[in-house]
């Protein structure tokens, strides 16, 4: 991951399946590490479903996103 990312951990409370539900659990991860050393935490708490978010300033590629 880049150094000046931004890595922002989402997950879903205990008992939600539904993604609309997600909740940002951190924005303060410097590093892969942060974010499993968070996730081990918020998961002894119910806490599941996780995704890393990274923002690394680069602009999205919409059409390679699309599977047609």
């Amino acid at each position: 991951m880049d150094t000046h990312a931004e890595i922002i951990l989402w997950g879903l409370p205990a008992g939600e399946t539904d993604p609309i539900h997600q909740v940002i659990l951190s924005t303060q991860c410097q590093s892969q590490a942060d974010a499993e050393r968070i996730k081990k935490q918020a998961a002894a708490d119910g806490w599941h479903s996780f995704r890393i978010q990274v923002i690394d300033g680069s602009k999205p590629d919409f059409v390679g996103a699309i599977n047609l």
